[in-house]
């Protein structure tokens, strides 16, 4: 029991730091224009390394600490996260821990729906169709900068997430 609030509380403050850093450290870089989506990155993560259930719990909260700040319409950054986190929750059973290809390209796959799930709902819904300008201003460069970030981070957070889980699997095994 213990390891699982400890758990919750550190997976809390990985999202909280994602957060902070994401819309104020990395966002303030002038020559970038976008940051990666370290939300989603790690929402991705916790999908792919720990099923769709951590993945669904991690990216509601992301999404919801998202919508809470940013967002107009409270909820919708919480669906998109929690969507996938639970399509990469999914590929759980293709965890490898020495193969990086699959987690890239699902890494991709996701980053490309947020945009076009963001495009739609906040472009074209409201009649600025400039996807011209949102490919090449913003959805292509997020994209490879959420890819270089997770490139990054991929074998940090797995050997995070490998600690934190190490001790829970342990006390499983005993009762």
């Amino acid at each position: 029991m213990f390891y699982r609030v400890r758990n919750f509380f550190i997976i809390f403050i990985l999202i909280i730091f994602a957060f902070i850093v994401q819309y104020t450290i990395i966002a303030r870089i002038p020559f970038l224009g976008v940051a990666p989506n370290l939300l989603l990155i790690l929402t991705f993560m916790y999908g792919y390394s720990r099923g769709k259930n951590a993945g669904m719990l991690v990216g509601f909260f992301a999404g919801l600490v998202a919508d809470v700040f940013f967002c107009e319409v409270l909820g919708f950054h919480a669906l998109i996260y929690l969507l996938i986190g639970y399509v990469n929750g999914r590929w759980n059973k293709y965890f490898y821990s020495n193969v990086i290809y699959i987690p890239l390209v699902l890494l991709l796959c996701s980053d490309a729906f947020y945009s076009i799930a963001y495009f739609i709902c906040f472009y074209v819904l409201r009649g600025r169709l400039a996807i011209g300008y949102c490919l090449t201003h913003i959805i292509v460069p997020e994209l490879l900068l959420t890819f270089v970030a997770g490139l990054l981070l991929f074998k940090p957070l797995k050997f995070l997430n490998s600690k934190m889980y190490m001790y829970y699997e342990n006390e499983e095994s005993e009762e």
